[in-house]
């Protein structure tokens, strides 16, 4: 990675890109915006994506994990 890299800004969302994302905040670097965005679902489990607005695209998702119990 380089310096440019690391200072980039990559922008969290909270929901689903195709059903009003709603932005959350803007992280430098993406190793640090997934780390912010899986702390954000441990802490309140739903959607989440990091999306870089140079590609136009989304580099990064989670979203809520299911237990089924049989």
């Amino acid at each position: 990675m380089d310096g440019s890299e690391a200072t980039k800004l990559y922008d969290i969302f909270a929901g689903t890109l195709d059903k009003d994302p709603l932005w959350v905040l803007a992280v430098s670097g993406l190793p640090a915006a997934i780390d912010v965005m899986n702390r954000m679902a441990g802490e309140r489990p739903g959607f989440y994506f990091v999306f870089d607005s140079a590609r136009r695209s989304v580099v990064a998702q989670i979203g809520p994990r299911v237990n089924l119990v049989a």
